[in-house]
């Protein structure tokens, strides 16, 4: 199962990081010329690109949990049983993982690299790596599946006073 995840992990956090690395030329040109309403409509349009993607992930795997499983294993009565929960619980975790991607790539356009790697720090590893620890010890194995969504989403929360604060760009 970790496996089967891991893979969908890293096909869709490359198609985020195309959505950031997308904007990055973008966002640093106006930035350096001081075109504030371009690097908005930028920002916004990449914003709403990560979010509606991530809806998207999202709802495959709620919808099609035991068809992503039998496309890598060929996948035993036991694993079919606990396949759609795994699934459903981790694919949650890309709704709001576009934003905090952008976010970084947009952080990084706008000269704001230490905050970036803050941000990418804290989802990446500090958030993710704690509640991996964490979790199971309250929920049992299901906790492994909840960290990263649970990251995420503490990461939105860091992050949206951050946007706010630095908005004389935005």
């Amino acid at each position: 199962m970790f496996g089967v995840v891991v893979t969908f992990l890293l096909l869709f956090q490359s198609l985020f990081a195309g959505v950031g690395q997308a904007i990055q030329p973008i966002v640093s040109t106006n930035f350096g010329a001081g075109f504030k309403q371009r690097i908005r409509d930028v920002d916004r349009f990449s914003m709403m690109t990560a979010l509606f993607m991530g809806a998207g992930f999202t709802l495959i795997g709620e919808l099609f949990p035991l068809q992503i499983i039998r496309l890598f294993i060929d996948a035993t009565p036991e694993i079919l049983e606990i396949a759609p929960k795994i699934i459903r619980i981790y694919f949650l975790s890309f709704l709001l993982m576009g934003v905090n991607i952008q976010t970084v790539y947009y952080f990084q356009s706008i000269l704001k690299a230490k905050l970036a790697t803050i941000l990418a720090l804290l989802r990446g590893l500090l958030f993710s790596g704690i509640l991996v620890y964490l979790l199971p010890l309250a929920w049992g194995l299901d906790g492994v599946w909840w960290a990263m969504g649970i990251a995420e989403i503490l990461v939105v929360a860091i992050l949206v006073p951050l946007r706010r604060t630095n908005r004389q760009v935005s």
